[in-house]
């Protein structure tokens, strides 16, 4: 029976960074903010309403803080993600500590240490996982709140 790695059962701000890295911004990304843009123009053209362009700005503005999270704040994420007290390819445990030469260790130091660890990356990046969060749903609702019945 295999133990299972302690960093894959998160929640919080940890889940939050993971799921908002996952967006990367490529060839694919470029189509998407191109085919984002005809439609808004469309939809602009078609209800002669120029809230449609003003919404486009917001997803792009949505789009920039995911590409400034993304190669800003996650490649450090991931490094950090790692747990101190983690098996080698040949089974023995090492504790890599805070730098320099790792030392041999054991799977019982590893479940006192790694969720401490866990935890403190989780309050680490917490206050950016929650900044982008809310200045991405606060963008789309500022952006499509017009689409809203009116009394």
């Amino acid at each position: 029976m295999t133990k299972k790695d302690p960093s894959s059962n998160k929640f919080g701000a940890a889940f939050t960074i993971r799921i908002l890295s996952k967006i990367s911004f490529s060839t694919s990304s470029l189509v998407f903010s191109v085919l984002l843009f005809l439609f808004h123009i469309f939809m602009y053209l078609k209800c002669n309403n120029a809230n449609w362009i003003g919404a486009f700005g917001a997803l792009l503005t949505v789009l920039s803080v995911l590409a400034a999270f993304r190669y800003s704040a996650f490649p450090q994420f991931l490094e950090d993600m790692k747990p101190p007290v983690r098996p080698a390819p040949n089974g023995v445990w090492y504790d890599h500590g805070t730098g320099g030469m790792a030392n041999v260790s054991n799977e019982k130091e590893a479940r006192v240490k790694n969720p401490e660890h866990f935890r403190k990356v989780n309050e680490k990046y917490k206050p950016v996982a929650c900044a982008s969060i809310l200045a991405i749903i606060g963008t789309l609702i500022w952006a499509y709140a017009f689409l809203l019945p009116s009394n």
